[in-house]
């Protein structure tokens, strides 16, 4: 039920309220994933950049993918957006997560500089 309505209102930007579900939901886990997420952006949106960093710094580092969706998630942070390209360009192309590497790769600004995963398995600072 808290994903689902984290969702409506989300889909709809009510971000307060989203975030507000979530708190009563206790929905904000430690990882970066829905709930979390949804804190980032109600706090950005609501012109708490400060919070929505706070919300960041206080993540446990996760898989691959959550830790570059983190890193990118300091808007204006270049080196945070390096290391995020690093972090997904080294995932395999059978992670399934093909949507979100392609979401992430129009994100980064110098995406074309770096091969995607399905040219070539990349480590973190080769």
């Amino acid at each position: 039920m808290a994903a689902d309505g984290t969702l409506a209102l989300t889909t709809t930007g009510r971000w307060s309220e989203a975030l507000r579900h979530i708190d009563e939901h206790r929905g904000i886990g430690r990882r970066i994933l829905d709930g979390r997420q949804t804190a980032v952006l109600a706090r950005a949106t609501a012109s708490d950049p400060p919070g929505a960093l706070a919300q960041l710094d206080d993540a446990e580092p996760g898989a691959r993918w959550e830790d570059a969706g983190t890193a990118l998630s300091r808007p204006g942070d270049r080196q945070a957006a390096e290391q995020a390209a690093d972090l997904w360009t080294a995932l395999e192309p059978g992670d399934r997560l093909a949507v979100f590497t392609t979401r992430l790769d129009t994100t980064d600004p110098g995406h074309t500089r770096r091969p995607t995963p399905r040219q070539g398995h990349r480590q973190p600072n080769e």
